[in-house]
């Protein structure tokens, strides 16, 4: 039997006290995953303030899981 316990990158909220979500960025060739609660979530967003133009600022795409097509 496998358990997985999920909890905020951030701040160390267990998923059983707040909503946890998995997020997904990319800079360049790079990616980066992690999972974080709403709050921390929000204050990435203030910190690297993304923007949908192209340019010198970063971007913070959110993918649906549902969206992404499954190999037959």
């Amino acid at each position: 039997m496998k358990v997985t316990s999920i909890a905020c990158d951030g701040c160390g909220a267990h998923e059983d006290t707040k909503p946890i979500k998995t997020w997904s960025a990319r800079r360049g060739s790079t990616h980066y995953r992690g999972e974080l609660c709403d709050d921390c979530f929000e204050a990435m967003l203030d910190t690297y303030r993304p923007e949908s133009k192209h340019g010198n600022r970063h971007a913070i795409v959110e993918t649906k899981l549902k969206d992404i097509q499954k190999k037959a």
